[in-house]
């Protein structure tokens, strides 16, 4: 396995453009959407919930929105009861958040103030998750965020996608063309995203570049 190293990710940077962070999460989302990688996870999570003893899932660094628009649904059928889910992020994705709010279930919420993943508020209480995030984190902030849940005795769940080997590194190479072949589908239509993708294709060449860094960067299950 390539050694893990600590770079940046250009969409976490406070001075990385809000229409072009919102765009780079927006592609992530759509392929979460469609591809559908963690309905494998169902059973599992469920069970993790069950033994907490709630209902209530606080989803960090959500991004806009991860694979909550399909899993909730999955979970409710699979558990036979609802599921409550509030989204939060350092930089909320307002609008993909107010357009879902209006497409899903009332049960999918979202914390429109900017939340830390390793000082989580005191009133968001409920199971954490973490979705193709966790890599983001240098390990003294990815303990913290292990610490915080601890400390407030919340459930958490980490999942990540990437891997930290050179398959996956290469396998980058399709993300340009695949954003701008999905973008036209991508709801809801922003000028924005239409701008940043085929005039000035700053999103294809962010999705390119930090995925790339996503997997150098992701951890390992015994790291």
């Amino acid at each position: 396995m390539i050694n893990r190293i600590q770079f940046i990710e250009i969409e976490d940077q406070a001075w990385c453009p809000k229409a072009i962070r919102d765009g780079t999460t927006d592609y992530l989302q759509f392929v979460l959407i469609k591809t559908k990688p963690y309905q494998a996870i169902v059973e599992l999570l469920n069970a993790a919930l069950e033994k907490c003893g709630t209902d209530r899932v606080i989803d960090l660094c959500s991004g806009a929105g991860g694979p909550w628009p399909i899993l909730q649904s999955a979970m409710e059928t699979a558990r036979e009861r609802t599921l409550c889910v509030r989204l939060t992020d350092l930089y909320p994705n307002d609008s993909t958040w107010k357009w879902m709010e209006n497409h899903l279930p009332d049960r999918i919420s979202y914390e429109a103030k900017p939340v830390d993943a390793a000082h989580v508020p005191a009133h968001l209480t409920g199971f954490r998750t973490l979705f193709s995030g966790f890599h983001h984190f240098p390990p003294d902030k990815a303990t913290q965020i292990l610490r915080d849940a601890v400390g407030q005795r919340q459930g958490i769940a980490i999942f990540e996608l990437t891997e930290r080997t050179l398959p996956a590194v290469l396998g980058m190479i399709l993300v340009p063309l695949i954003i701008l072949l999905v973008t036209p589908a991508i709801r809801p239509v922003r000028f924005s995203r239409l701008l940043f993708t085929y005039l000035l294709p700053a999103i294809p060449l962010i999705g390119f570049v930090d995925g790339i860094i996503s997997c150098l960067r992701t951890y390992s299950p015994d790291e």
